[in-house]
């Protein structure tokens, strides 16, 4: 419950923004995964490089291999750490 509380004011601060989930989004997920076949993306990192391109979001970081060849082969530019 803890964990939740302060989830939910991160959301009421602002530190975390809610965006609505864009209808076709799923869909455009599965086909993703299809698309980036050489590449061994998950579904879940499908739905967050789907995401990241909906926002059209500047630069995406992450840790993982796998989400930084994803998102450089949709064209996203890459903070890796």
């Amino acid at each position: 419950m803890e964990i939740f509380a302060t989830f939910q004011e991160d959301i009421r601060r602002r530190f975390l923004i809610c965006h609505p989930f864009p209808e076709g989004l799923a869909a455009g997920t599965v086909n993703l995964v299809a698309l980036l076949s050489d590449i061994p993306v998950r579904s879940l990192d499908a739905l967050h490089l789907m995401i990241a391109k909906e926002l059209s979001t500047e630069v995406l970081a992450t840790a993982d291999d796998v989400m930084v060849k994803g998102a450089k082969a949709l064209g996203l530019r890459v903070m890796q750490f």
